[in-house]
């Protein structure tokens, strides 16, 4: 899998482990990075949930400083 691609929230779950229900309640609490294509449609860039689970993300509360 090319980890700058949009993914779903199966496709992420089977990368990160866990189950699609985890992750899309962890898109829904903010810690993860989401993409709305459209109201139904939301995919996730591998590279930036990455960087959101990262260990030190949870100091910066998972987001980039602007």
């Amino acid at each position: 899998m090319n980890t700058t691609e949009l993914v779903t929230a199966t496709e992420l779950a089977k990368w990160l482990q866990v189950t699609p229900e985890t992750v899309r309640l962890w898109s829904r609490r903010g810690r993860i990075p989401r993409v709305a294509l459209s109201r139904k449609v939301i995919r996730y860039n591998v590279d930036a949930v990455m960087r959101a689970l990262a260990p030190n993300a949870a100091d910066k509360g998972g987001h980039d400083e602007a």
